[in-house]
């Protein structure tokens, strides 16, 4: 039967709207298209939304809406939206873990200032005041060793009995 499979001659266009019925023609012209897109995965790709078969252009990081289902996305990581946020401040924003970095990162610059709640972790800055200290977790805390206890009155009980005060004395005083 001639040629089969070895045919590399395209058929053109209107020749093709000649002999085939228009659903037919539809359907060939789908699946040429939908061809051309699994073959180009760096240049397109399909909307995340389940049931949406939407196909869109991947782009430098712009946020998008697909015109199907209205979810908002970024033509250049895939993700979400993510107006006014590069695809890399979007990445960090969403990863707890390097939340957490940074945050131990940004800790450490601030030096003696800043240290974590013995009692839940969160992070304290110290800029001034008493060596009490509270925190939102309830703990209440003697910022000079850290200690965490269970009333106000017992911090200060602590930081007298302790250290002399609930002020430090500075050294240049001493």
């Amino acid at each position: 039967m001639g040629d089969e499979g070895r045919c590399a001659r395209a058929i053109p266009l209107p020749i093709l709207e000649t002999i085939l019925l228009p659903t037919h023609l539809d359907r060939l012209l789908e699946a040429a298209f939908l061809h051309h897109v699994d073959q180009h995965p760096l240049e397109y790709r399909y909307c995340k939304t389940p049931d949406c078969s939407e196909i869109y252009r991947v782009a430098p990081s712009t946020s998008q809406q697909c015109p199907s289902c209205l979810t908002s996305f970024c033509a250049a990581c895939h993700e979400e939206g993510h107006d006014g946020r590069t695809c890399e401040e979007w990445r960090v924003h969403r990863s707890p873990a390097e939340q957490e970095r940074l945050l131990a990162e940004w800790a450490r610059a601030q030096g003696a200032g800043v240290r974590g709640c013995p009692a839940c972790g969160c992070m304290i800055e110290k800029n001034g005041g008493c060596n009490r200290m509270s925190c939102r977790c309830g703990a209440h805390l003697c910022w000079v060793c850290a200690g965490a206890f269970k009333s106000e009155a017992e911090t200060y009980a602590h930081l007298g009995k302790a250290h002399g005060g609930a002020f430090e004395v500075p050294a240049e005083v001493q």
